[in-house]
C-alpha cells in the first residue's frame, strides 16, 4: 500500500482537476512525481491568501487507507452509495493550499529528477 506521507513532499507545482480524478504535480525530495487520485469521492481545496498565484509549500501531508465511519459518511453525503465496509484513500494537505480528497485509488507516477540549484 502506497503512503503518500512517507515521499516527502515540499511544493505543489500543478493541480490538475477534469474526469473524475485529480492529477497533482509535486516535489518530491529529488523527484518530481504526480499523484493521481481516481474515482474521487469528496474534494476540497483552499488556499490561505487570495493572492497566491502559484500553489507552493507543502507543510504537511496527512494519507489514511481506511473506512469512513457512518459520521463521514454523512458528512461527504455518501450514505446512500457506500457503507462503512468500503475502504477509501483520505488524503489531507495542508500548506498554502489546503488539499481534501477522498478517493478509491492512487497512483504515483516519477516524472524526473529535479534540478538541484
Amino acid at each position: 500500500m502506497l503512503d503518500l506521507t512517507k515521499l516527502s513532499i515540499s511544493w505543489i507545482d500543478e493541480l490538475n482537476i477534469a474526469n473524475n480524478q485529480v492529477k497533482i504535480k509535486a516535489i518530491a525530495l529529488d523527484k518530481i512525481i504526480q499523484i493521481e487520485c481516481i474515482i474521487i469521492i469528496f474534494m476540497s481545496v483552499s488556499n490561505q491568501d487570495e493572492d497566491i498565484g502559484d500553489n507552493g509549500n507543502v507543510y504537511e501531508i496527512n494519507h489514511d487507507y481506511r473506512t469512513l465511519n457512518s459520521n463521514e459518511l454523512n458528512y461527504f453525503g455518501l450514505c446512500d452509495n457506500y457503507s462503512e465496509n468500503d475502504f477509501f484513500n483520505v488524503i489531507n494537505v495542508w500548506g498554502d493550499y489546503n488539499i481534501r480528497i477522498v478517493c478509491r485509488e492512487i497512483k504515483v507516477i516519477e516524472l524526473g529528477i529535479y534540478p538541484e540549484i
